[in-house]
């Protein structure tokens, strides 16, 4: 997993959106940045492109916020299920 860091406008460049949308996302709970700092700036990881991906894929879908929130939890219950013994 890689740690570097960088600011939402790098992070928003590198995968192809605005920082206005991946604020959209953090405010459905979809995408968290990896850090806040004390003065509000928002960090994001090379390990988080993934997650945008798996958004823009779903939005490319024509799934709305609310499915793809539905979606991530079920995708989140189901890797618990095949990792945790029964």
């Amino acid at each position: 997993m890689n740690f570097q860091t960088m600011n939402i406008s790098t992070f928003a460049k590198l995968c192809g959106v605005t920082p206005r949308t991946l604020k959209h996302y953090e405010n459905y709970g979809l995408l968290r940045p990896a850090a806040v700092g004390e003065n509000g700036y928002r960090t994001y990881t090379l390990s988080q492109v993934d997650r945008v991906s798996a958004i823009l894929l779903l939005r490319d879908l024509r799934l709305r916020g609310t499915d793809i929130i539905q979606t991530r939890f079920c995708i989140q219950r189901d890797r618990h299920r095949r990792v945790l013994p029964r």
